[in-house]
């Protein structure tokens, strides 16, 4: 699992460089994004579907 906190800067085009060790651990792998107000999330498919699946479970049991 790769974790990190990077602060970025918005450029004039509305993007954001992504650190070159970021990219470096995530090779070729596809990329779920996801963001929330004032900061963004970058998973793997694989671990942001696993992500997905824990969060069903909890709110599951909480619904009960």
């Amino acid at each position: 699992m790769l974790c990190g906190n990077f602060k970025r800067s918005i450029d004039k085009c509305g993007r954001i460089c992504i650190t070159r060790k970021l990219r470096n651990d995530f090779g070729k792998e596809k990329a779920v994004v996801v963001g929330y107000k004032d900061h963004i999330e970058i998973w793997t498919r694989e671990q942001w579907a696993r992500e997905q699946l824990e969060t069903k479970k909890v709110l599951d049991n909480v619904r009960r």
